[in-house]
């Protein structure tokens, strides 16, 4: 999101405005203040220097043969009331008469001033460069006051800059030393300055050891920007940083003369939101200015020269009059006036106000810093004059109309189809109110959007124009604001299409297996046209479930289940699916299926229900079962009812049928389980009726009477079987004379009876036709009867 101001309309400034411009829109200062150093000043900064929210100016000294102010770094602090107290002098070692003339002009001067927080504490420390000799660096205490807490002797001194130049969070000191080779880096690695790593780049010199940091190529971490002699002349050189005190390759921008670079700054000169590098250059009454602006790509193009009637030795850029746009400030070698201009672009600066200054010659590139001195919000400028000391311009915008800030939204990436909102509701103005909301199409495919004068629109996204080669494409929409007073800027908002292209999972249709087989599933000749697939995941979707195992980042293997069915061959459908995503976040997605025949299960096969009788030993025969697609391997009877059953391993098993109550049936089952070598198991049941035999019976008189050698007849043909019938008769002789009995083995019998009265006594046993027998007597009694009469 990147905001710049399209038009401005300002107030007369007031009739009290000293050395300050009355032009019409003109960044407006009240007149200069100057704050007397004693001794000539040499750099300047501000910052928050005794941790109360407030800027403070920090200002070194060297020598005027002032032994109170000679050779100090003095801090003037802002007060409650937004001015400046008398300054606190902390001692400087100005290391005497460096050439030894015993003028002074050759001792080492404090000609650099940089300020950071250098031991990660969250307050502002100081370091002072002087001019090829050391680096002093004192630490902010808990209390506001510095304390000197260590000197580098260093070379590399002549300007020092303070940022985190090797990307590790921490910030760390770069020095240039003037006529010195090389950039130096000190790393800070701890809690206190000593604590550090070095790194020196070498670099032809540069007669003033010109320094500064920015990120020049947008990737978040500063960069080194100096100039160094090269065989064509003088050269921009840009260190762009690697990390990790890593500055490879060296970047060198010729400037086609030898002529002496006094300053450079970075910062956005055209409002893209990138840094770009503006520089002076000049030798006696040849000066000029280039521009260097930063590319898409992160390099810099060709410069642009900027005319210049006199040398500048200090530049600043900086929004000074809060219209959201940078102004550009100039102060010349010896001038006693700033100048200050609203644009700068290919074809020059322009819109030149001027705001006097004392007069001097301003020739340290670090005497002049932009801060809130007063703490009124309006930038304030702070300038070392070598003669007069601290000099203050305070910025004034009372009568001024201040811009509305147009507040386009954060860019978008989306897809096609999607409804994008365009969202220009957090703008605002800051000393009035918006009456108006414009957005339009700057560029892209045309595109139809509901503009609701609110703030918002929408739009349905096309398709990208470049999407046939995977190519996005930026659609830059502009929102314009304008406030009560009809002054107007924009933002604008870029909403790219994704022309990606989604990969394309590509994995085998189809695989036929069999259980237990191991199988692979492999999405590994899946594409992306213009990408690259950054993830692969497998999911089941259907069927027995199975556990999938990641063999590599395109392919998963599983063993294929044992899917039981009838003895006829059938599969189990299983189904995968392979959702791809590529390097932007496209996903596609293919389903595979793999039919996993299925084993039949072994057929149980039983004799036929049996009725036995309690106590009798009874065999169970499975062995007529059968499996299609193997064998079976185990028989397992058991019974239902408890019943012992022994197994025996060809697929038999034998029990004792149990006993029943006399007369009655009992029904027991018993269960069959057989297993084949592929695991799977079958049961089957079977019935058995035990009962309990019922003997047979014979109803007939006990005791029978006959004559002597009678024929008599033994007749048991009235014997019966209640659950049977009668399948054996034995008659036998008990007691009494013996007598010869025909047809012992049948029901009826006979013999003949003795001469003498006597008594015999037979028993006839009934066999029926479960074996079951019984035994009944019969008592014949011979008897001779004499007749009446």
């Amino acid at each position: 999101m990147k905001k710049k101001l399209l038009s401005k309309f300002f107030v007369f400034p007031s009739s009290v405005l000293l050395l300050a411009s009355s032009a019409w829109g003109e960044v407006q200062f009240l007149p200069a203040e100057i704050y007397p150093t004693g001794s000539k000043a040499e750099a300047i900064a501000v910052a928050d220097l005794n941790n109360d929210g407030r800027d403070d100016v920090v200002l070194s000294t060297s020598s005027n043969f002032d032994s109170v102010n000679d050779f100090k770094l003095k801090i003037f602090l802002q007060g409650e009331n937004g001015k400046l107290e008398d300054s606190i002098d902390y001692p400087l070692d100005g290391d005497g008469d460096g050439d030894g003339d015993g003028d002074g002009d050759g001792a080492h001067l404090p000609k650099s001033i940089a300020v950071g927080d250098l031991n990660s504490d969250g307050l502002q420390d100081v370091a002072v460069g002087f001019d090829k000799s050391r680096i002093d660096v004192f630490f902010q205490l808990s209390d506001g006051s510095l304390a000197l807490r260590e000197s580098f002797n260093s070379s590399y001194s002549s300007q020092v800059a303070i940022a985190d130049v090797t990307g590790d969070g921490v910030n760390d000191i770069v020095g240039r030393g003037a006529d010195t080779i090389g950039v130096a880096v000190y790393s800070i690695v701890g809690t206190k300055p000593k604590d550090y790593r070095f790194f020196l780049h070498f670099l032809e010199p540069d007669n003033l050891g010109s320094l500064t940091l920015g990120d020049v190529n947008n990737d978040g971490v500063d960069d080194i920007i100096t100039i160094s002699n090269q065989s064509q002349g003088k050269a921009l050189t840009v260190l762009i940083s690697q990390g990790d005190g890593d500055f490879s390759p060296t970047s060198y921008y010729a400037l086609g003369s030898d002529f002496t670079v006094y300053d450079i700054s970075v910062n956005d000169l055209n409002g893209d939101g990138l840094n770009d590098i503006w520089l002076s250059i000049g030798e006696g009454s040849d000066a000029s200015q280039l521009a260097f602006y930063q590319g898409s790509d992160g390099l810099l193009q060709k410069p642009y020269a900027i005319p210049s009637e006199s040398i500048s030795a200090m530049l600043l850029s900086h929004d000074l009059n809060n219209d959201l746009s940078h102004e550009f400030m100039t102060i010349s070698l010896n001038a006693n006036s700033i100048s200050v201009f609203d644009t700068l672009t290919r074809n020059g600066l322009s819109g030149q106000s001027s705001h006097g200054i004392p007069e001097d010659t301003y020739a340290n590139p670090r005497g002049v810093d932009v801060g809130d001195i007063n703490s009124d919000g309006i930038p304030d400028v702070v300038i070392a004059s070598p003669s007069s000391g601290l000099v203050l311009l305070k910025g004034d915008t009372q009568g001024i109309n201040l811009a509305p800030i147009a507040d386009a939204g954060n860019d978008q990436v989306v897809q096609k189809d999607q409804l994008i909102l365009l969202d220009g509701s957090q703008s605002a103005d800051r000393d009035g109110s918006i009456i108006d909301y414009r957005w339009k199409q700057v560029s892209g495919s045309p595109v139809t959007f509901n503009d609701t004068s609110n703030g918002f629109a929408t739009f349905l996204a096309p398709s990208s124009k470049n999407s046939d080669i995977g190519g996005d494409e930026a659609l830059v929409f502009e929102l314009e604001v304008e406030d009560h007073e009809n002054v107007v800027s924009v933002d604008t908002a870029i909403v790219t299409l994704d022309g990606n292209i989604p990969p394309r999972a590509i994995i085998r249709d189809f695989q036929a297996v069999k259980s237990g087989e191991v199988v692979i599933l492999d999405g590994s000749s899946s594409i992306d046209l213009f990408g690259e697939i950054v993830s692969y995941e497998w999911r089941q979707i259907s069927g027995e479930p199975v556990e999938l195992v990641q063999d590599s980042e395109a392919t998963v293997s599983f063993k294929a289940p044992v899917i039981s069915g009838s003895p006829f061959i059938f599969f189990e459908v299983l189904k995968f699916e392979l959702v791809v995503t590529d390097n932007k976040g496209l996903e596609s997605s293919a389903v595979t299926q793999v039919n996993v025949q299925s084993l039949a299960s072994p057929l149980v096969i039983i004799g036929a229900p049996q009725g036995v009788s309690s106590g009798e030993e009874v065999l169970l025969d499975g062995r007529a079962s059968t499996d299609a697609d193997g064998e079976i391997v185990s028989y397992n009877w058991r019974s239902l009812s408890d019943i012992p059953v022994i197994n025996n391993q060809d697929g038999t098993a034998s029990f004792i049928a149990p006993e029943v109550s006399p007369g009655l049936k009992a029904a027991f089952l018993f269960e069959l389980e057989v297993v084949d070598n592929d695991g799977l198991k079958s049961t089957g049941m079977v019935g058995i009726v035990v009962e309990q035999n019922m003997p047979p019976m014979m109803p007939i008189g006990l005791i029978k009477v006959v004559q002597p050698s009678s024929l008599v007849t033994l007749d048991a043909s009235g014997a019966f079987d209640i659950d049977g019938e009668i399948v054996k008769y034995q008659w036998e002789q008990l007691s009494g004379p013996p007598v010869s009995i025909t047809n012992s083995d049948r029901a009826i019998a006979s013999f003949t009876a003795p001469s003498e009265q006597t008594t015999l006594v037979f028993s006839v046993t009934l066999t029926d036709d479960d074996g079951e027998s019984s035994t009944f007597n019969v008592s014949i009694r011979v008897f001779e009867l004499t007749p009446i009469g």
